[in-house]
């Protein structure tokens, strides 16, 4: 296999890696770009040797394997530098009866393999004549036939010999009407998998092919749309965002009796109208106040001074130039790509016993609405989140919550979301009323989190 560049700008510290499906490679994704990142793509699978040093240097790697891609993927060891991984129509088992392809159909494709054998079988990865002419109307000659008859072969052996390593698996596309593995078998093998890791599995309609762009928007939250929503609801948010109010309340009443003091230097991510700062002027009188957040709304308390700036907070902190006594966030960091490193980056900007605390919401937040959206946001659990702390932080605590809020009618539940920002917020598109006609109730599942600063042991 070898990694080769579609997009890299050198600047970004971002990187998109496509392990396409087999008989496709770079191709299929030269007119894929994605703003804010580079983009790799894996080839050549007559081999399962890779030479992973192009990856050096980012801090974020998400991966997007398709196929028998999903299967190269899982022999592949990246010695734990993915931050997240997306599979695509396939499985760890790609020539199984129960969890891939049939054995007998997919040894009867290798050992049939021939030009117009193979163009039948692109047919049927296309599901539809247009995708077929448009992306995988390509002739091969005998010579690339073999070659393609050899990985198969190869995929065959490795599947028995070939140890699987531990991805960070965080959501499954399958399609219902794929025609190459079975759906019935897709599903087996991922709720398998589901019952040992955070993963969410998302049905789709359609064939076996699905564009990359459409995946990526169903994975990767849009910045620059969640501060449109959220820049929107501004007006609106303070009156209609009871579950942040109640989350804000119990995150300050956390960092209390984590024993954060009155007078700190404190910065705030994601402040947005300032439901949560106004916990922090009332509790706790800053010294001084910096507030980040990625939308263009800002607090508007009489009397209080502070500094304000706009920008996506996960880059802001990994570049900022000073160091806080404090730095809180309430019910923002959902959103963001990789959230261990933002960890990671709040640590080095805290003094010696400087205290991080945040909220966040988890797995079930919302799920009465998870049937309506095409990807619902994905949730880290508190255990996965804790152990991420650990690597940097003592004296964790961590208080978990419930918030269920009742409607008078679909109408006025449609309303809560719109005036919060939350419909319509990357990944998942924006709710109608048509979608929502019966649910009259919404869960939120949520944490709070604190923790003091290791303290590093000197030489």
């Amino acid at each position: 296999m070898k990694i080769s560049f579609l997009d890299k700008n050198g600047i970004e510290d971002k990187l998109i890696l496509i392990f396409p499906g087999w008989s496709c490679n770079r191709e299929l994704y030269d007119r894929f770009h994605s703003k804010g990142w580079d983009i790799a793509v894996v080839e050549e699978y007559e081999n399962s040797d890779i030479n992973l040093a192009l990856l050096e240097g980012y801090s974020t790697i998400y991966l997007f394997a398709w196929s028998l891609g999903v299967f190269m993927a899982s022999i592949t060891d990246f010695k734990g530098k993915l931050t997240a991984a997306f599979a695509l129509n396939g499985t760890e088992m790609p020539a199984d009866d129960k969890d891939g392809i049939p054995i007998e159909i997919f040894s009867k494709t290798a050992e049939n393999l021939s030009p117009g054998n193979l163009l039948k079988f692109r047919k049927r990865m296309a599901g539809s004549t247009l995708i077929f002419r448009d992306v995988f109307n390509r002739e091969f000659n005998v010579e690339e036939t073999e070659l393609l008859k050899k990985q198969l072969l190869l995929i065959l052996r490795w599947q028995e010999e070939k140890p699987r390593f531990s991805l960070p698996w965080k959501k499954v596309f399958l399609s219902e009407n794929d025609a190459i593995f079975p759906f019935a078998n897709l599903k087996r093998f991922w709720e398998r998998k589901r019952e040992e890791n955070n993963i969410d599995i998302i049905s789709l309609p359609g064939a076996h092919y699905v564009p990359l762009d459409h995946i990526v928007r169903l994975s990767i939250p849009d910045t620059e749309k969640v501060s449109e929503r959220f820049s929107e609801a501004k007006d609106s948010y303070d009156r209609q965002a009871i579950a942040q109010r109640k989350l804000a309340s119990q995150l300050s009443h956390l960092l209390k009796e984590s024993g954060m003091k009155k007078g700190l230097s404190i910065l705030e991510i994601g402040s947005g109208t300032g439901l949560f700062t106004k916990e922090l002027v009332s509790n706790f009188s800053p010294r001084e106040l910096d507030l980040v957040d990625i939308s263009e709304a800002r607090p508007q308390i009489s009397g209080l001074s502070f500094t304000f700036r706009q920008a996506d907070a996960e880059e802001w902190i990994a570049q900022a130039d000073r160091k806080y006594d404090a730095i809180v966030s309430s019910a923002t960091v959902q959103w963001f790509i990789n959230l261990p490193h933002f960890i990671c980056n709040v640590a080095d900007r805290l003094n010696d016993n400087g205290i991080l605390g945040f909220s966040t919401f988890l797995p079930g937040n919302l799920e009465e609405l998870d049937s309506l959206r095409p990807s619902p946001l994905h949730y880290h659990t508190e255990f996965e989140i804790e152990e991420w702390m650990k690597q940097h932080f003592d004296n964790i605590k961590i208080v978990k919550s419930t918030f269920q809020l009742d409607f008078d009618s679909p109408v006025e539940l449609l309303r809560h979301l719109r005036e919060t920002g939350v419909a319509g917020s990357a990944p998942s598109g924006r709710l109608l009323l048509s979608g929502i006609r019966g649910i009259k109730k919404l869960t939120y599942r949520c944490a709070c989190f604190t923790g003091v600063k290791k303290q590093r042991e000197k030489a």
